[in-house]
């Protein structure tokens, strides 16, 4: 095989599984490079969720995306053609009307222009990343940073909660054993 073609090869198959090319020249992914391989996990597994499931796990961690990240994220996929408008809605726009698709709840990226299409939220963790950096939250936090840091600290709680548990357990039968000593004599 030639060595133009091996190149092609690498590429299409990089981009199918999301390796960089730069991690077969030995250099840092530059959109993980700057996140623990931890947090680029986490973030991995939350791109992948659906519009309901991802804003049902910011509500969990009690967190509220931007608006402006979510306009960005629906840009960023590129839906639209030049003269469109793209942007985050996924409620209905304007009055209800089963028969279009904006006037109705639906997938919440939208593109307007030349008739109206909804489409869902990207699955690119660089766009994520990206648009995370520009958009920061009312406090000039970066989203991407909230949720990793949200998900360290409900972590440590369940791992406080477990060892409490562990150490309630351990008292109980403790104490278990000693009632039984007492009766046994």
């Amino acid at each position: 095989m030639s060595t133009t073609l091996k190149v092609v090869v690498i590429f299409l198959i990089s981009s199918l599984l999301y390796i960089p090319l730069s991690a077969y020249a030995g250099e840092k992914d530059p959109v993980t490079s700057d996140i623990s391989k931890r947090d680029a996990h986490i973030m991995r597994r939350l791109v992948r969720l659906n519009h309901t499931k991802m804003l049902t796990v910011f509500k969990a961690m009690e967190l509220t995306p931007p608006k402006s990240w979510l306009n960005c994220l629906c840009r960023s996929a590129g839906y639209g053609s030049p003269g469109t408008r793209q942007f985050y809605h996924p409620g209905t726009l304007g009055k209800f009307d089963d028969r279009y698709t904006c006037q109705k709840p639906g997938e919440p990226c939208v593109v307007e222009g030349y008739g109206c299409t909804r489409h869902p939220l990207p699955k690119n963790i660089h766009q994520m990343t990206q648009c995370a950096a520009t958009h920061k939250t009312d406090g000039g936090k970066n989203i991407v940073d909230l949720i990793t840091k949200k998900i360290s600290t409900l972590k440590q709680g369940n791992r406080d909660y477990i060892a409490r548990r562990k150490s309630e357990l351990l008292q109980i039968n403790t104490k278990a054993k000693k009632d039984k000593n007492r009766f046994i004599r």
